[in-house]
């Protein structure tokens, strides 16, 4: 077991980002916690039922969206102030180059403060 040991290939920043799950019944609302250029672990207040690869739109902004494709990579319960959320660690598979650089722009940024 590699407890304590970071594996992850990028940076991550906790943001919270309002997000939609796109699956193929109904559009899932959920947010970010946290983000990297590679990834992100989403949170929502029920678990959504998902492929292994499904579609997000990441909301950076009221005029900014961020479509993504992504693998499902893990999921988590999670027990906050007495409330459950159900998180899925996910993978970006598709996403722009253009908005894979707003995301390293921004993860660069927040590393900072």
């Amino acid at each position: 077991m590699n407890f304590g040991i970071e594996k992850r290939r990028h940076p991550r920043v906790a943001l919270k980002w309002p997000v939609d799950l796109i699956p193929p019944q109904e559009t899932v609302r959920g947010e970010t916690s946290n983000i990297s250029v590679g990834g992100a672990l989403l949170l929502f207040s029920e678990m959504p039922e998902i492929d292994d690869e499904f579609k997000v739109i990441l909301k950076s902004s009221e005029e900014h969206r961020i479509p993504v494709t992504c693998k499902k990579a893990s999921s988590y319960n999670f027990n906050i102030n007495g409330s459950v959320l159900h998180g899925i660690g996910a993978r970006f598979t598709k996403i722009t180059s253009v908005d894979r650089g707003v995301i390293a722009t921004l993860v660069e940024v927040y590393q900072m403060i």
